[in-house]
């Protein structure tokens, strides 16, 4: 990111910033199973986003989820895609899968009830 120019490490729709790199960091590391890399990256990433970045943030949110069955805690994982399915709306409270961002395919509980 550092060899990039300040003007093109800002963050806007024409550049890449170094948020931007950690969104996409996220993604890759999440999907490979690199589960402690993948946290780094979304860490980072909330600590540059806005907290209006909503769609930013739900990916990340998405992404953290993603990584509790490679660690092995599908109850973590459950627990997490129910909260992210009462935010976004994207799944009813039917038993299977929602594919939520390319490549993550997500548990989906069974239970109605939101969490706490």
């Amino acid at each position: 990111m550092n060899r990039l120019p300040e003007s093109e490490r800002s963050d806007t729709w024409l550049t890449y910033g170094e948020q931007k790199h950690h969104v996409h960091l996220s993604h890759a590391y999440t999907t490979l199973g690199d589960t402690r890399r993948a946290r780094e990256s979304q860490q980072r990433a909330l600590e540059l986003s806005a907290p209006t970045s909503t769609m930013t943030r739900t990916l990340l949110h998405i992404d953290a989820a993603a990584c509790a069955p490679h660690d092995g805690d599908s109850e973590q994982a459950c627990r997490r895609t129910h909260r992210l399915a009462h935010v976004c709306d994207c799944c009813g409270p039917w038993p299977g899968s929602v594919g939520v961002r390319p490549g993550v395919t997500l548990p989906v509980p069974m239970s109605t009830t939101k969490p706490a």
